[in-house]
């Protein structure tokens, strides 16, 4: 969320500082620097990137200008005090592309809709038949799934409570489905997604339409933060256990595939932000 304003403004830059992280360092021993190396998210949009620099430079030089002129500041200009500040401003401009991204979502030419799931009864049912078919397997759609029918996405009801980066990368997946209906029509998905060759098993319709969507996961988050997190174990397996597992019906149940997937699209995702 955007961090929020607590009520500084022109009584000093030790007052306004010190609001934009949510504490302070408690080792304030020594005189320590403050780093001057700042490096924005690297493929980001270029207008975040403008917001981005000019509000961190902004607060280098306010913090810099203060600890010149008091020694009251040492915990503020602290690195590790710095590095919060940079982790509010890089909040901040990730609010900002999931604000831009759900006006994008307004502004299509059919819109796309965000909605919670509880709301709809043929949600409800899908919960129950999905316990179901994978014998208990899949128990959590309602409440830590995101789903796509047509131009509406439904949501779990803490949804709002996701932090930004989570909730900016899910759509962005969600996206391709949004566009993968408009491509192939809603019948057409059913065909695809659903039942070819299998409903369960061996659905590789459904793999094929998933992995589209979790690359652009990938790539979202590797834009929001950053190479190494894209690359992490965490979530390489976890999008391994979506294609493996019951989550969606076993549908590609070879993991050393999935995992070849996912190296390669990393591939070219870190080799099209060195470009």
């Amino acid at each position: 969320m955007a961090p929020t304003s607590t009520g500084a403004s022109s009584s000093s830059s030790e007052e306004l500082l010190c609001t934009l992280g949510a504490g302070t360092d408690a080792d304030g021993a020594g005189s320590p620097e403050v780093s001057t190396e700042f490096d924005p998210p690297v493929n980001s949009d270029p207008a975040v990137d403008i917001v981005w620099t000019v509000c961190e430079l902004s607060a280098l030089l306010q913090l810099k200008t203060a600890a010149s002129k008091t020694t009251s500041l040492r915990t503020c200009t602290h690195p590790g005090y710095v590095m919060r500040v940079r982790k509010e401003l890089s909040k901040a401009a990730t609010e900002e592309k999931l604000r831009r991204l759900l006006a994008e979502f307004a502004s299509r030419k059919k819109p796309v809709s965000v909605v919670f799931k509880t709301r709809y009864w043929h949600q409800r049912w899908a919960d129950v038949a999905l316990k179901i078919v994978t014998f208990g397997g899949q128990h959590r759609y309602l409440t830590h799934y995101v789903t796509t029918l047509g131009h509406t996405i439904y949501v779990p009801d803490h949804w709002e409570e996701w932090p930004a980066a989570n909730r900016y990368e899910i759509l962005r997946h969600e996206l391709v489905h949004v566009e993968q209906f408009e491509k192939y029509t809603f019948g057409g998905m059913v065909i695809v997604y659903g039942i070819f060759p299998l409903p369960l098993g061996l659905a590789y319709g459904r793999a094929r339409l998933e992995w589209e969507a979790y690359a652009e996961t990938l790539r979202a988050v590797a834009e929001t933060e950053g190479i190494e997190a894209a690359r992490s174990p965490a979530l390489r397996e976890m999008i391994v256990r979506r294609f493996t597992g019951p989550d969606y019906g076993w549908m590609w149940p070879f993991p050393r595939m999935v995992r070849g997937w996912i190296h390669a699209e990393l591939d070219r995702i870190e080799a099209a932000q060195k470009a």
